[in-house]
């Protein structure tokens, strides 16, 4: 399957790169989740340079709109204790995208083929990956995952680690997830870059956390992605500050 798609800022890649289909499709319903419900997810977690102490919501930007999914005060410092709620509202699931667009910040679109293979296509996901910060009642700014740059590192492999990203994913049920893409990426300076993605994600039902990494021998060679669960741990997030309503 080919796809060519634009590369909208800070979300998922379900425009950028192969988006992973698990929706139910055409009239078929959804298979009912495991009746024995999660426990809701307490995290600590950090915010980089807000401007002063204020309120942050984070939710799932991957669908055509921003979706509230948690909210909490944070301190001056930007650290912040979260609590994610056990399950979502019916209809908050979305086609999982296969890594976070923050790895390839300068690329435009993407043409992939290969497509992984999901344990239990009508799952319903949902990945946590924008907020917003408000002071007062007014947002001043967008959050964004923050991407953890390890550029010249040289892993066990020798190849060396350009970038590693995390965040969360709500499952509404167990549902494993993989396969192997190839891309061909088209920068904003018109160059290209093939890139293969491995995906090994294996989910349980409530919250979980997505870890990808990125290696590169050089800036002109191919990329190699891993995109994989792995255990819950404090996020970082990145502050970018927006202009507030004109009147406000």
């Amino acid at each position: 399957m080919l796809l060519s798609s634009p590369s909208p800022r800070w979300r998922l890649l379900g425009g950028l790169l192969l988006p992973l289909m698990l929706t139910a499709c055409g009239s078929t319903a959804p298979s009912a989740p495991s009746p024995s419900a999660p426990a809701p997810l307490s995290v600590k977690g950090a915010i980089i340079f807000p401007p002063r102490a204020g309120k942050a919501v984070f939710g799932s930007g991957t669908g055509s709109q921003f979706v509230p999914l948690a909210q909490t005060e944070v301190k001056d410092t930007g650290e912040f204790d979260l609590v994610l709620p056990p399950d979502l509202p019916g209809g908050a699931g979305t086609p999982l995208p296969l890594v976070p667009a923050g790895l390839w910040g300068d690329v435009r679109r993407s043409f992939c083929t290969g497509q992984p293979v999901s344990s239990e296509p009508t799952a319903q996901l949902r990945v946590l990956d924008q907020g917003q910060y408000s002071v007062g009642g007014v947002v001043i700014g967008e959050l964004s995952p923050m991407p953890q740059a390890l550029a010249g590192e040289v892993t066990s492999q020798n190849r060396v680690l350009i970038n590693k990203l995390t965040t969360y994913v709500h499952a509404d049920r167990a549902v494993s997830v993989r396969g192997m893409v190839s891309c061909t990426l088209e920068r904003t300076s018109g160059a290209q870059q093939q890139a293969t993605i491995e995906i090994r994600y294996q989910f349980e039902r409530g919250w979980n956390m997505v870890q990808v990494q990125t290696e590169q021998p050089s800036d002109s060679s191919a990329s190699t992605t891993l995109a994989q669960t792995a255990p819950l741990q404090p996020m970082t997030w990145r502050f970018l500050e927006v202009q507030p309503p004109s009147g406000r």
